[in-house]
């Protein structure tokens, strides 16, 4: 956000329920009830605003886009694909089982990656400073296991979504791969722009210079 504000953009980021200083519980919140967050912050906007969704963000989004709702464009950064989280499902389980089986016995899914280790080795790998990595790692928060669930088996119908839009990924991000993301731009229709060397977190990186340049580019050719 400070990249993108310095280029002139204004930038805003809500906490969905439960989130931050939200009200709600994070408990028992699932993929709808995030996208009514998105509707209410929308609403209160003067304009439908460029929507920039990150990992279950990005999924929030295609349903949002898929309910019909306003956008002036959207852009999904290191997104659950369309067709769900299998892969990175099967990716946490193997790379640190007991914290898979964590998840499920206590229904948190933050307990993947509760562990600076664990975190660092799914989110960001090597390329982030410790010092940028534990100011970050500290304001990670849990995540809804009826979220997750909605990540497996609740598919957005994209058919409709008629916006422009452009995904971002990285080449080094430990839970979803290239294909993922290029089956999920068809049915957006949309460009997938690969950042290399970047990991599930690119905003983490050099202040995100990368990703904020890519994300200028996409906005400025809107208009």
């Amino acid at each position: 956000m400070p990249g993108l504000a310095e280029r002139g953009y204004h930038c805003v980021a809500l906490s969905l329920r439960g989130h931050g200083a939200s009200e709600g519980r994070i408990r028992g919140s699932s993929i709808r009830d995030y996208v009514d967050d998105v509707r209410s912050v929308v609403d209160a906007m003067e304009a439908p605003p460029v929507l920039v969704g990150h990992s279950m963000g990005g999924f929030v989004t295609q349903h949002y886009l898929a309910a019909g709702n306003p956008a002036r464009a959207a852009i999904l950064v290191s997104t659950v694909p369309r067709q769900g989280a299998w892969g990175a499902t099967l990716k946490a389980a193997t790379r640190h089982p007991w914290r898979f089986l964590k998840t499920n016995l206590t229904l948190d899914v933050g307990a993947v990656v509760e562990t600076p280790e664990a975190a660092r080795d799914l989110l960001v790998g090597e390329r982030v400073p410790d010092e940028l990595f534990d100011a970050c790692f500290s304001r990670l928060e849990r995540a809804s296991y009826r979220v997750y669930l909605d990540l497996l088996f609740n598919r957005p119908a994209l058919g409709e979504v008629n916006i422009p839009a452009l995904l971002i990924g990285g080449t080094d991000d430990s839970f979803f791969t290239q294909n993922e993301w290029e089956a999920t731009a068809r049915h957006l229709h949309a460009p997938l722009v690969v950042l290399d060397g970047a990991s599930h977190q690119p905003m983490w990186e050099e202040d995100g210079r990368d990703l904020v340049e890519t994300i200028d580019d996409f906005v400025a050719s809107l208009t």
